[in-house]
């Protein structure tokens, strides 16, 4: 698949100063999924990271000051230290307002570490 049509999360890790062995998370998710809204801006991603599980949490609120798609979504998954190149693998949901009422959207993404970028930069499947 072409790269430049991805969709890209910049990710950096902060140390808490109030829990051990557990990190913030934040950057930005850059959403370039085709048929979706909010394309090509960077959104902002907060969650925590918990070393001593390799587990992690991570949400995107859809809106920035480009686009409001009223809408969040939610990753949860592991850090596969042993995939070469590194991997992020995790089950998603989308929640969002339709015709219908409001929905939630579940799907499943692995990010993996592009080299070509920053070492922070993951790119979603």
């Amino acid at each position: 698949m072409d790269q430049s049509v991805r969709s890209v999360a910049s990710i950096g890790f902060t140390l808490s100063p109030s829990q051990p062995a557990t990190y913030i998370v934040s950057g930005y998710y850059v959403n370039n999924t085709q048929g979706y809204n909010c394309q090509g801006t960077a959104y902002p991603i907060t969650g925590i990271y918990y070393a001593n599980t390799q587990t992690l949490s991570f949400s995107v609120a859809w809106s920035n000051s480009s686009e409001d798609c009223q809408s969040v979504t939610g990753w949860t998954g592991y850090v596969d230290y042993g995939a070469t190149p590194l991997q992020m693998v995790t089950n998603w949901n989308l929640a969002y307002e339709s015709t219908g009422g409001s929905q939630i959207m579940q799907g499943q993404d692995t990010f993996t570490r592009n080299q070509t970028r920053t070492q922070n930069d993951l790119i979603a499947d």
